[in-house]
């Protein structure tokens, strides 16, 4: 389970930090607002794969029950393909009614706006069909295989990225080009792999009306969770861009960038118990589902504080050499632990959302959602405009863990899941307190060996193998922390 876990997180990890750490040649290369442009295109990524999460969810919960079913899977590939190519056709269809507020919202003063709009659009649904193949191949078990495909694909996307950029004289326009070019050829890539060598013993390949009958609910119920999704996680961020424009949304992408971490390590982890959550929920094995859900999440919580931890004693020295611009380094400063804590109460709610996903439940997650957006999309521009980023980031924390209780305690008493306590004390409380101290000790040898970096780093590496020591005994092992073991224990 441990390599499925590391292969998620790979490729998604790649492609959030990448925007970051290849910061100082966009800025280089193609200025502050040139990075700006850059970094929202990575923004609508982001959007689209929330919105896109619930679709592919869908083919990957078929693809793993058919496991029990024996439902055939290029049936199921097929016609739920069809439905994707629908889906993305109708978006790019409606792309132009949003063009011109778009290009004055987003793209304002940036050259060639409009071609680059529409190769936005394109490589933004290329990347969604690209996932739909990938979510069927983790669906069939091939978790390892597909993530490493997903790893070349985003790495070859960013070299050809640099190379379009560098040869064709700094131009923006180029590197749009290149990534509509690369996302083509990727899901020709993936489509081949899936049906030749996955799929390859299956002797049909027709269009199932069954396969639409049976998940027309989920799915649409599903879809609607994401879009809400998407607004909750990518708001904030268009509103900085259009409120604030490209130079300060600079600096809050690239704060955003490295506070993304959380969900980059909650959905991998998420994503490769799924298939395991769905057959014990058929089986109605919630003992084992508590279990899952134990281990999983205590080892997102414990490994997202570690990551929040060593980049906070580190940050005063690392963010000013890494970003260069000081007023940029100073504002990725303030934004990103507010950023950071926030996200790490969204993705709490991936593990308690597999669960009631499992069960084919998801009108909580609708209410909730709606609930949470309508909040976020009157909230949000009220606070930026009042209270500035710092203050909008404070309500967006509060809001965020408000609805992460509301959800868990829900969710829990609707499928009489026992241990609700045990579960938020095992997965949130003990890893927190213990990361607390480790922080509290770390600000005393940092004071008493003085604030000098490479003191500082021996002093992270130490508390980091402490706290990963103290945390195993507390978990029962390292085995079952890193999750080497194969028993899921309550």
């Amino acid at each position: 389970m441990l390599k499925k876990v590391i292969a998620n997180i790979l490729p998604r990890a790649w492609n959030s930090l990448s925007i970051f750490l290849l910061l100082p040649i966009y800025i280089s290369v193609l200025g502050v607002e040139g990075y700006g442009v850059v970094a929202f295109f990575g923004v609508l990524l982001g959007t689209i794969a929330f919105v896109d999460s619930g679709l592919t969810s869908t083919v990957t919960r078929e693809m793993a029950a058919s496991l029990v079913t024996r439902n055939n899977e290029s049936d199921i590939v097929v016609t739920l393909e069809r439905c994707y190519f629908l889906i993305v056709t109708v978006f790019f269809l409606i792309s132009p009614l949003i063009e011109n507020w778009f290009l004055l919202n987003y793209l304002k003063g940036v050259a060639f706006a409009q071609q680059i709009y529409y190769l936005m659009i394109s490589a933004a649904l290329l990347t969604m069909v690209g996932n739909f193949y990938i979510a069927a191949m983790i669906g069939k078990e091939r978790q390892i295989l597909a993530n490493s495909l997903l790893l070349i694909a985003s790495l070859l996307k960013t070299i050809i990225g640099l190379i379009a950029i560098f040869v064709f004289e700094e131009l923006l326009l180029a590197f749009f080009i290149s990534q509509v070019i690369m996302c083509l050829a990727i899901v020709i890539a993936f489509r081949y792999i899936l049906l030749s060598n996955i799929l390859k013993e299956s002797i049909s390949r027709k269009f199932c009306s069954d396969v639409l009958t049976r998940n027309l609910k989920f799915t649409g119920g599903l879809f609607l969770i994401s879009v809400i999704a998407s607004i909750n996680t990518q708001v904030d961020k268009i509103f900085v861009n259009s409120m604030e424009g490209l130079t300060v949304f600079a600096s809050y992408a690239a704060a955003a960038a490295i506070a993304q971490l959380p969900l980059l390590i909650a959905s991998p982890i998420g994503r490769a118990y799924y298939p395991s959550t769905v057959v014990h929920a058929e089986r109605g094995d919630k003992k084992s589902l508590i279990g899952i859900s134990i281990n999983s999440n205590r080892l997102f919580v414990f490994l997202a504080g570690l990551l929040l931890y060593s980049i906070y004693f580190l940050s005063e020295e690392l963010f000013p050499h890494w970003l260069k611009e000081g007023s940029m380094s100073t504002e990725v400063l303030a934004f990103f632990p507010i950023l950071f804590l926030a996200n790490l109460a969204i993705g709490m709610q991936v593990f308690v959302f597999n669960i009631a996903l499992a069960f084919q439940y998801t009108k909580i997650n609708v209410y909730l959602g709606i609930f949470n957006a309508s909040l976020m999309l009157f909230l949000v521009p009220h606070l930026l405009d009042k209270y500035e980023i710092n203050g909008m980031l404070l309500g967006l924390l509060t809001i965020n863990w408000i609805i992460f209780f509301m959800y868990s305690a829900f969710v829990f008493y609707k499928f009489k899941m026992p241990q609700f306590f045990t579960w938020l004390t095992k997965t949130l409380i003990t890893p927190l307190l213990l990361l607390f101290g480790v922080s509290y000790l770390t600000s005393l040898l940092v004071v008493f060996f003085g604030n000098v970096f490479y003191m500082k780093v021996v002093v992270v590496l130490i508390m980091v193998s402490l706290a990963i020591f103290i945390q195993g005994l507390l978990s029962g092992g390292l085995d079952k922390l890193f999750l080497f073991s194969k028993k899921e224990s309550v």
